[in-house]
């Protein structure tokens, strides 16, 4: 079975709005490093590293890309405070951006960073295997 991609609208906009709301490089890093996106930060402006980063993960087999999405987001999505363009309501706009190119492919951000719709296919491990691994946050994401 093929390990689910980040579309590349999703990837477009994220990565436009990260990119844009954190405009410091080494934050970035952080924040992707941060939640496991792999190898050594993209070259190029803070947009393009966020793209870059997200079909980075997309590529790594290695890499839950829709985990480390949800990791870069959770910030952005629940907690800062509305600093973007010194306008609320600019701020919440991109919230709402984010949720919708989600939506336009049946994915949905949720406070935790967690993004569903995902893993629409059948589990690839059984629920046996998962609590045998005590893998409590695989066994939660499925249900």
């Amino acid at each position: 079975m093929e390990k689910p991609a980040i579309p590349n609208a999703v990837i477009a906009v994220v990565g436009q709005v990260l990119g844009v709301h954190y405009y410091s490089h080494t934050e970035l890093n952080v924040l992707f490093m941060e939640h496991g996106a792999p190898g050594d930060p993209p070259i190029g402006n803070c947009v393009t590293k966020c793209t870059d980063w997200l079909k980075r993960c997309n590529e790594d087999e290695s890499v839950d890309a829709f985990a480390v999405l949800g990791g870069v987001l959770e910030r952005f999505m629940e907690f800062e405070i509305p600093e973007y363009g010194h306008n609320a309501e600019c701020w919440k706009a991109e919230r709402e951006r984010v949720q919708k190119a989600l939506g336009r492919y049946g994915l949905s951000y949720h406070q935790g960073g967690k993004i569903l719709g995902a893993s629409a296919g059948p589990s690839t491990r059984s629920l046996k295997q998962m609590l045998s691994a005590r893998d409590l946050p695989a066994v939660e994401a499925e249900f």
